[in-house]
């Protein structure tokens, strides 16, 4: 038998993210994996937004765990000289790059164009070695 929930019980992240119920925090779990539903929250957006602003609050609920001290600084989010931080690999491969507002206490999520791929010279009507 279910026990039915009280309209005053708290919402998990389960009830509100159910996409996430397969990928649980684990504490033991690498830290750059613990940003793997952000990175799927925004896998599910990108076809149809090219930006995603999350507040610190939706991004914990997300990942199911507090977001550390640290988040409240731009290198957290975009790294330093130019090296991305291995947590950003969770919304790098959904195609975004992270574009913090500390004042506001949000991030915005910009989706990055696809980059354009040259087809195969077969493709372009070219024979290998350049010759048509």
């Amino acid at each position: 038998m279910s026990r039915s929930r009280s309209p005053h019980e708290p919402v998990g992240r389960d009830a509100l993210f159910p996409e996430y119920r397969f990928l649980p925090y684990d504490p033991r779990m690498p830290i750059k994996d613990k940003y793997l539903p952000l990175g799927a929250h925004l896998r599910r957006l990108a076809g149809e937004h090219s930006d995603v602003t999350l507040t610190f609050a939706e991004i914990e609920r997300i990942i199911g765990a507090p977001l550390p001290r640290g988040s409240q600084s731009v290198p957290f989010w975009q790294g330093v000289h130019s090296k991305a931080p291995p947590r950003a690999r969770a919304w790098l491969d959904a195609g975004f790059v992270a574009q913090p507002d500390l004042t506001h206490g949000r991030i915005r999520f910009h989706r990055q164009a696809p980059a354009a791929r040259t087809p195969p010279a077969a493709a372009r009507g070219q024979q290998p070695g350049g010759r048509r």
